[in-house]
């Protein structure tokens, strides 16, 4: 069994508080049964409320496998946010389960993220290539809007949605063996590279962007992403290592630099209420809802998340 552990890294000071936020209130009368009792499974850590019940139910987002996300999923460990998949059961059997963190407040009041730097580090037990590839991390910004208690469907002309994902590391559980397992234009993609940045809708063209590990970075197990997001633009860099905030936003990266080309898919950052995610799970093989292809995980896996730094844009 290969264990995936993940620290991450972000530049933060205060955030400023923003009014098309609302800290949640309870969404299901059995939360108190997996979370801690009134907290309406908000769990504090770094000095921030992180919502743990973001979508604790059979039915998810369709790219991570309309599985369960579970609150119990999500821990602090020795100081660290544990993101982990596991088999447990919300009340419908025995399954495997994933994981998801999202800022909602600090300090008691309701937080919104937006334009600024955001710089993640992660460091795996085993090289990034040796990766469990049935997993995913991820950690982006995004606004899941609702209608009369609906969510409303991302419109394939625009980032409605307000997604800009810092990295989102997996090989979507292909690992390298036999002809690539993904078909049709829009996901030939994942067929390389270990992991992607980029802005929603996916499928548009230069929306999204593969990178692969350099030959001389091949054995190692810590990554900096970069990712500054202002009005005019979005700019990723790719560092092998440890990288401060300030060194990272003055150096091009010594894997990887890529500016966001379309510039009508960068969300506002004041268009209601932006959140930001940490997630852990189990992606599929086909974009086919009706035909969900869940990949075998290796098994029990687990993040660790050693800390969360935004710097806001002046």
């Amino acid at each position: 069994m290969k264990k995936l552990i993940i620290s991450l890294t972000l530049c933060l000071p205060s955030i400023v508080l923003a009014a098309g936020c609302n800290i949640p209130t309870k969404r299901m009368d059995w939360e108190d049964k997996f979370c801690k009792q009134g907290t309406n499974c908000i769990l504090e850590w770094k000095g921030y409320g992180w919502w743990t019940n973001f979508h604790a139910n059979p039915i998810g987002y369709f790219f991570e496998s309309n599985q369960a996300y579970d609150p119990r999923n999500v821990t602090v460990e020795s100081g660290r946010l544990k993101l982990e998949i596991k088999q447990s059961n919300l009340g419908g059997g025995l399954d495997w389960t994933a994981a998801e963190a999202v800022l909602v407040s600090q300090g008691g009041q309701p937080v919104n993220i937006g334009y600024g730097q955001y710089l993640v580090t992660i460091e795996t037990p085993v090289p990034i290539l040796e990766v469990d590839p049935g997993t995913v991390f991820g950690a982006f910004t995004y606004d899941r809007k609702q209608e009369n208690g609906q969510d409303v469907q991302a419109s394939p002309a625009e980032n409605n949605l307000n997604e800009l994902d810092v990295i989102e590391l997996s090989k979507w559980g292909w690992n390298g063996e036999g002809n690539c397992p993904f078909t049709g234009a829009m996901v030939t993609y994942g067929c390389s590279g270990i992991a992607q940045l980029g802005s929603q809708p996916w499928a548009q063209p230069n929306n999204l962007v593969r990178f692969s590990m350099p030959e001389k970075f091949k054995e190692s197990n810590t990554l900096t992403f970069f990712m500054d997001w202002t009005k005019e633009g979005v700019k990723y860099k790719v560092f092998n290592g440890q990288v401060d905030p300030q060194t990272a936003a003055n150096t091009e990266g010594d894997i990887y630099n890529w500016s966001l080309p379309n510039k009508q898919f960068i969300p506002s950052a004041d268009d209601g209420c932006i959140r930001f995610h940490l997630n852990f799970y189990r992606p599929v093989y086909s974009p086919d809802a009706a035909n969900i292809t869940k990949i075998p995980t290796m098994g029990k896996n687990y993040i660790y998340v050693l800390n969360f730094n935004y710097t806001p844009a002046q």
